[in-house]
């Protein structure tokens, strides 16, 4: 391996040590032949290629069709201290790539009738009625001095919570919430709006209200709706919000691209729990949530019968922001996140999904009226309805959008395109 690869917080000589044996002893790619098309090899060059320069140290790609896996491939280490190689199955943080799957999960229970999509979340959720919206603060090393505030015009809706257009926000993309957040070590959760629901896009933690929404209709715990409703239905035996003890030897260790390029790994700690909410928390695999994808890709239909509807799917992917657009996202710490999401400015948004409106002029990247999202720790995934492929791309590291991350994955996309598409 060459090119900048790895720090770690330890003596200087044992990372030494530590790079010459990943230089030494990158693992061999696990590999699973395709099912249907051509060679993959130009796949395989790529993604190992990004282990070889350092650019990242471990990654899982994935690629479905509607009728199984077409493109499977593991490179580099799943823990480069301990000389783990990546695996098929290893399991990831999915961070936000857990908001596609509250989305379905809430948009089962429409299916059963029991929202509509316009009806005003405080009527399920009655905190939601005492909303109000911030325009600045004042704050000291003591806290909060004064907010600014002023009330809501219009009830925060359903659809706008799946929308990301409820007027919430993320405290690593917004300056005005990281300072509300280090002023009361509160979670974003509870802060007031940014702006007047359904006047802009704003990624946000609104997901969190789906899943609220979720126990509330149904009187379960969010986690064990997931589990018992999609989960099991789908055959996805690794995917959960706290790793069984048994399987923690599996979850892959995240890494921190520092201002020198140099990556830095951090070791897993002993338990792995992520908090069961709707807009982040999930561990997963690569095989697993291409199960949740093929889904889609097959109009709601898994393998032990349907969980959506064909409209109701047709229609989580489609715009419901109207004129609105996704903007882009600046990171308050570029060293969390970078601006994104790809395509700001002219994508749109559906029921949990960001929607393509364009290719962009090139043939070779996903169709208009493809719909995807991504995950804190670089997890991808887009679903093309048009070429019948969907494909995940997971990694562990930050920053989220690092540039030569979404250069890799801009180029798994077009391989995918050119060997597997229609």
């Amino acid at each position: 391996m060459n090119g900048k690869l790895l720090a770690r917080s330890r003596p200087v000589a044992a990372s030494l040590l530590l790079v010459a044996f990943v230089a030494a002893c990158a693992p061999a790619p696990e590999r699973v032949a395709p099912t249907t098309g051509p060679d993959p090899g130009a796949i395989d060059t790529r993604l190992q290629a990004a282990v070889d320069d350092g650019v990242v140290l471990g990654l899982v790609a994935m690629v479905t069709d509607a009728d199984g896996v077409v493109y499977s491939g593991a490179f580099g280490f799943q823990d480069v201290a301990s000389g783990l190689a990546m695996r098929q199955d290893s399991i990831f943080r999915m961070m936000s790539m857990t908001k596609p799957i509250a989305s379905v999960a809430a948009m089962m229970l429409y299916d059963e009738g029991a929202f509509g999509l316009d009806d005003p979340i405080a009527d399920y959720l009655p905190y939601e009625e005492t909303r109000a919206i911030v325009e600045s603060i004042e704050t000291d090393s003591e806290g909060i001095l004064s907010m600014r505030m002023q009330t809501l015009e219009t009830p925060v809706t359903i659809r706008q919570v799946f929308t990301h257009t409820s007027g919430t926000g993320y405290d690593f993309s917004s300056e005005l919430l990281t300072r509300l957040r280090e002023a009361t070590g509160e979670d974003p959760f509870g802060f007031p709006l940014l702006y007047q629901p359904g006047t802009r896009w704003n990624y946000s933690v609104s997901t969190d209200r789906l899943g609220e929404l979720v126990e509330k209709l149904t009187g379960t715990a969010f986690d064990e709706f997931l589990r018992t409703r999609i989960f099991e239905p789908l055959d996805m035996t690794d995917s959960f919000h706290a790793v069984p003890a048994g399987k923690l030897a599996r979850v892959a260790t995240t890494h921190q691209r520092g201002a020198d390029g140099v990556l830095a790994e951090a070791p897993n700690p002993p338990v792995l729990e992520g908090p069961p909410l709707g807009r982040t928390g999930l561990y997963s695999t690569a095989p697993d949530y291409i199960r949740f994808l093929r889904m889609l890709l097959n109009d709601g239909r898994g393998p032990n019968g349907p969980l959506l509807a064909p409209a109701t799917v047709e229609s989580m992917r489609r715009n419901h922001i109207g004129d609105l657009t996704v903007v882009t996202q600046t990171g308050v710490d570029p060293q969390v996140a970078r601006p994104f999401p790809i395509n700001a400015g002219a994508d749109k948004f559906g029921l949990g999904f960001q929607i393509a409106v364009s290719d962009n002029g090139n043939e070779d990247l996903r169709s208009p009226g493809s719909y995807s999202w991504s995950g804190l720790y670089n997890t991808h995934f887009w679903v093309d309805p048009g070429r019948g492929l969907a494909g995940v791309l997971l990694i562990q590291l930050l920053p989220f959008y690092d540039p030569q991350v979404m250069e890799l994955y801009e180029d798994f996309e077009v391989l995918v395109n050119r060997n597997f598409g229609n």
